[in-house]
């Protein structure tokens, strides 16, 4: 893998990397990484919400979205798990198509045919 200080991500003033951003003063620092997938995905407001929570808590982790068409989902899982984004949303029109790419499904997810990881 390259040099994470490579990264042209920004995300409040910090330059993003896969598994952590650097400060102002290029200190690394460790984040966790999450999102939420779905197509298209521009409309979601998690990111706002979630990054907003994590800054109120202290919480060293970002909330990205992904616009992902259905027949990239097995990619994008696979990126997310060779990233170690440790939690991703699902909306719309994932929920059931996600399934089959799931490591674990819940049995009421499994019932009702939809599910959110």
């Amino acid at each position: 893998m390259g040099d994470r200080r490579e990264c042209g991500c920004i995300y409040r003033g910090l330059r993003t990397g896969a598994c952590g951003s650097y400060n102002k003063r290029g200190d690394y620092l460790i984040m966790e990484n999450y999102a939420v997938i779905g197509h298209p995905i521009s409309h979601s407001k998690s990111p706002l919400i979630h990054n907003r929570h994590f800054e109120t808590v202290g919480r060293k982790a970002i909330y990205t979205s992904y616009d992902v068409p259905s027949r990239q989902l097995g990619a994008a899982v696979e990126a997310f798990r060779t990233l170690d984004v440790k939690g991703f949303n699902v909306t719309v029109p994932h929920k059931v198509d996600i399934i089959p790419f799931l490591d674990v499904v819940d049995e009421e997810a499994l019932k009702i045919g939809r599910s959110t990881r």
